[in-house]
């Protein structure tokens, strides 16, 4: 089998693994789950690790090249599974499914997002960002589904007032993955200059609007700030001019929309289920069980599941809606530290260039602000492809451009100058496959 022909069945399997993940309703995950013990394998899970498990002998070695992300989560499933022995000892109410069901969903986008850079044609590199700009557009277009048309349709107002509850999530977990889909869409847009990215960025961000999600509005704001500020003086005064009629808009068409802002970054004492001091409670009972076991945190997956009965709920709890205390609670400092290094190892061969810095300053924007809002990547393998798509996206733009200037070297060495333009390197580069 040729290289082009495993990188077209690596491209689609991955595509397929993406939606299933992304776009499969809730109701469809749980009805063809496996239940073991108190965890819950749903059937995006079940449908990753198997073609996941498909496409590992198609990358062969590539996919566990760097050794230095083996080893860290070789120690971070192990530590966690040591916890979660300790923790388990004496207890009948508690299985060790569920910290299996959290490391699957810890550890397998993280093997996706390796998967998909091991793809050696950057043409099917490229087709895949396309994929998650399509997918970001089908969320974005199920809140406009619930919020405009939903009353319509006659549905429940619970459901209706929900304020964006797509496949991937409630409002928070969905804002965040459509501000996910708008970065990669900029990004996308900036390099290729094709003009549709530019009206998938209007849905992306009317969607945001839409949801009125302080954790997406906030992420969005700042690192548009920060791209117009790396931009040439004629884009920038573009940019401002576009990000005024837009604001102008907003104002004339939906004028309670700033004031319902406001009111929900500044107001604590929110009505809403998942805001305000709710979630300063739930983070509080996720504080006291780290200080409980500072050093290797409560067992991965056990808070999780045990979080409930923890806090004494009369209703169901499935997290503390902050990543931050979810890994100190469950991991504890070990397990941060492990994590920590993890991202460090995908950013430490990242080139800097244009692209790739819009995208490394995403993801440190997701994990200084987002983080704190909700928890992405130990709680649902639908909210894990926020963040490592923010990555997948950051390495994505990084290697392409690094293989062409190592491309470029390749060739002034073989040829004897120095000066090749971007179409020359792509036509040697194919003329070498």
């Amino acid at each position: 089998m040729t290289t082009l022909a495993k990188d077209r069945i690596k491209f689609l399997l991955l595509c397929f693994v993406y939606i299933c993940w992304t776009c499969i309703p809730n109701s469809i995950n749980v009805r063809y789950s496996i239940e073991l013990g108190n965890a819950r394998f749903q059937l995006s899970i079940i449908v990753g690790a198997i073609i996941l498990l498909v496409i590992i002998p198609l990358v062969n070695r590539r996919l566990f090249k760097d050794r230095r992300l083996s080893i860290l989560l070789v120690l971070f499933c192990f530590f966690s599974f040591l916890t979660s022995l300790a923790k388990l000892k004496g207890n009948s109410d508690l299985s060790l499914w569920e910290t299996i069901d959290e490391l699957l969903v810890f550890v397998l986008p993280i093997l996706f997002v390796k998967s998909v850079l091991s793809i050696q044609n950057e043409r099917y590199k490229q087709l895949f960002m396309y994929a998650m700009i399509v997918v970001g557009a089908v969320v974005a277009m199920q809140v406009f589904m619930l919020s405009l048309f939903g009353k319509w349709l006659g549905w429940q107002n619970s459901i209706v007032e929900s304020r964006g509850f797509t496949t991937i999530g409630a409002a928070t977990a969905s804002a965040d993955f459509v501000f996910m889909s708008f970065v990669v869409c900029y990004i996308t847009a900036m390099k290729t200059k094709r003009k549709i990215l530019f009206l998938f960025l209007a849905l992306f961000l009317l969607s945001m609007i839409v949801m009125q999600t302080r954790s997406a509005i906030l992420l969005t704001a700042l690192f548009l700030i920060y791209a117009i500020l790396k931009e040439k003086l004629s884009t920038k005064l573009k940019l401002i001019i576009l990000g005024a009629v837009i604001l102008i808009g907003i104002a004339v068409l939906y004028p309670s929309f700033l004031s319902n802002f406001i009111s929900r970054v500044f107001v604590s004492n929110s009505d809403t289920f998942y805001s305000g001091i709710e979630r300063k409670r739930l983070a509080t009972v996720g504080l006291n069980v780290f200080f409980d076991n500072p050093l290797f945190g409560g067992g991965g997956g056990l808070i999780l599941y045990r979080i409930s009965r923890i806090t004494y709920a009369p209703y169901y709890i499935g997290n503390s809606h902050n990543q931050w205390v979810a890994l100190l609670a469950e991991h504890g400092i070990i397990g941060v530290v492990l994590f920590l290094l993890i991202v460090f190892t995908f950013l430490r061969k990242t080139e800097w260039n244009k692209y790739s810095k819009l995208a490394v300053a995403a993801v440190l924007l997701m994990l200084l602000l987002g983080f704190f809002f909700e928890t992405f990547i130990t709680t649902d393998i639908r909210m894990t492809t926020t963040f490592w798509g923010l990555v997948l996206c950051m390495k994505h733009y990084s290697t392409a451009n690094e293989s062409i200037s190592r491309l470029r070297k390749q060739n002034a060495l073989r040829y004897g100058y120095h000066s090749f333009s971007y179409s020359k390197a792509m036509v040697n580069s194919r003329e070498a496959l």
